[in-house]
């Protein structure tokens, strides 16, 4: 027997919600999204939640599964929560997640990023069962598994890739890189 995830809503932080599905900031239209979804054209809701290029962070539940996304800088978060690498619930709160959690985890070495830079990279938390979408990320949740889906990948030129460096560029990168080291070492 599968267990559907699910979704806490904590109507703060400018979040607003509307039957099954919770929104923040300006959130996509979620029907032809969702139609999308339930006739399982991948490509055609990434599109739709692609081309908005807005703040926004959404949760919903459809008749086949649980979708949430948030936009391209992740300005409205969402967490959730595993327990044995099921997807046991979303939240737009960590706080109502970690709730849920009868003795939580501390994940030293992103507690130590958190000191060191006042974030956590990647999908981590200072706590081991608490993981967040990055930005341009949706998580989608079906018959009892879900997937992460990266929709949006910020490249800030994309018309430069390590590959078309030539060999003489990159003698000229090393060669500097290894002056700098030599200026810096006792």
């Amino acid at each position: 027997m599968t267990v559907e995830p699910e979704i806490l809503f904590t109507p703060e932080y400018g979040w607003a919600a509307s039957s099954d599905s919770f929104s923040g900031g300006t959130a996509p239209e979620l029907g032809p999204i969702l139609s999308a979804v339930e006739e399982c054209k991948l490509e055609s809701w990434m599109d739709r939640i692609r081309s908005h290029n807005t703040h926004f962070g959404f949760m919903t539940r459809s008749e086949t599964g649980v979708l949430a996304a948030v936009d391209r800088i992740r300005s409205y978060p969402i967490f959730y929560l595993l327990e044995d690498e099921r997807l046991v619930a979303i939240s737009n709160n960590a706080r109502s997640l970690l709730e849920r959690v009868e003795e939580p985890t501390v994940d030293l070495d992103n507690l130590k990023q958190l000191a060191a830079t006042g974030y956590v990279l990647g999908s981590g938390t200072v706590y081991r069962e608490l993981r967040q979408l990055k930005p341009g990320e949706a998580i989608w949740w079906s018959n009892g598994s879900y997937d992460l889906i990266r929709y949006y990948t910020y490249c800030p030129n994309d018309t430069f890739h390590i590959r078309e460096i030539s060999i003489k560029q990159f003698l000229n990168i090393s060669r500097a890189a290894t002056q700098m080291k030599n200026l810096f070492s006792p």
